[in-house]
């Protein structure tokens, strides 16, 4: 489950989640006795709570452009492109402290938003942490896959069945193992589905004659129920245990209000990606060159003022707290209806393919 920030935080585009403001005085009085005798509005009430939890706090993944590093104008950074890409041989590697200059390290990109489109050559991303209640988890969960080697296909569709919300029990048991071998301390905080917790009060009372469709309740609660809605969907390929993991990105795929299509065209006409201060002291931006599962560049810039930052620090990947980069497309959000493409990112260990 994820939250859209730019979505969420738009009353006038959610008619459900609206109904959860406070009223007062006499009016909230007959209101009440309204709702009392209509059990659509008691249950648009009920579920739009529920929406409200899901889309927020109780998010396993919760996306949120507005926590993207302030940018940082190329003149302030000064970034000369290296001539070679840094070879980690190993994740002993990431604890060795980097000298004041210029480095371009190669990372993968995992995708954070199924359905929707896979990042193109060139397109620009600004970055940030993952956060959101499972952020622990699927910081480990990728981390130690890709030490591991396991495909990243397969890692993503745990990834994408962890952030809908999907309990322990429910995955399939390929997925059982990923989260057995790499994640164990996690099994007992994949529990409470978030989407059986939208759906259970309309369960509770949907014998009621004359009673809307969930489905028509969702529809009415504008881009949230969209959303909502759009997960229901995906579950349906994400518990198939003969989904192929390689095609979970075109079969969750939905077309978006921009028309664009799932696999964008390379944009050599972007603008370079935008710069932030990801430790005190060091600057970095991601060059995308191959996509989500494939190689790409967080290219990084150490200033003297730095005090010996470690790939650890700057990756986020540290033993008791690891929270890793992510990044949200630039300009995704510039429209609430659209959602925002991101990926999260990890280093490549070893030889980078050519």
């Amino acid at each position: 489950m994820i939250l859209f920030s730019a979505i969420a935080s738009n009353d006038r585009r959610l008619p459900l989640l609206a109904c959860l403001a406070v009223f007062c005085g006499g009016t909230a009085t007959a209101n009440a006795q309204l709702d009392f005798l209509n059990p659509r509005a008691q249950l648009e009430k009920a579920i739009s709570r529920e929406i409200a939890k899901a889309l927020g706090v109780g998010a396993p993944i919760r996306l949120d452009v507005k926590t993207a590093f302030p940018e940082i104008s190329d003149d302030l950074v000064g970034f000369h492109q290296p001539s070679d890409a840094m070879t980690i041989a190993s994740p002993a590697d990431l604890k060795n402290g980097l000298k004041p200059g210029d480095y371009a390290i190669p990372v993968l990109a995992y995708d954070l938003m199924f359905g929707c489109h896979e990042p193109a050559a060139g397109q620009p991303y600004k970055l940030a942490r993952v956060q959101g209640k499972q952020a622990l988890s699927v910081s480990k969960l990728v981390e130690r896959g890709t030490i591991k080697n396991l495909a990243p296909e397969d890692l993503n569709a745990v990834l994408w069945r962890i952030e809908d919300g999907v309990t322990y029990d429910e995955l399939p048991a390929a997925d059982k193992q990923i989260v057995h071998d790499l994640i164990p301390d996690s099994e007992k905080d994949l529990k409470g589905d978030i989407l059986h917790q939208i759906k259970a009060p309309y369960d509770k009372i949907r014998v009621i004659p004359g009673l809307p469709s969930f489905e028509s309740l969702l529809a009415s609660a504008g881009p949230a129920g969209k959303m909502v809605a759009h997960l229901f969907e995906a579950r349906k390929h994400l518990l198939d245990q003969a989904a192929v993991n390689r095609d979970l990105p075109q079969l969750l795929f939905q077309p978006l209000p921009d028309g664009k299509p799932f696999k964008l065209d390379p944009d050599t006409g972007a603008p370079a990606a935008p710069w932030g201060e990801l430790f005190p002291g060091v600057y970095g931006r991601l060059k995308v060159v191959k996509g989500i599962w494939d190689t790409n560049y967080l290219e990084i810039h150490v200033t003297e003022r730095a005090t010996s930052p470690t790939l650890e620090d700057i990756l986020g990947m540290m033993d008791d707290k690891p929270s890793v980069l992510v990044g949200y497309a630039v300009g995704d959000l510039s429209q609430p209806e659209l959602l925002p493409t991101a990926v999260m990112l990890v280093p490549i260990f070893g030889p980078i393919k050519q």
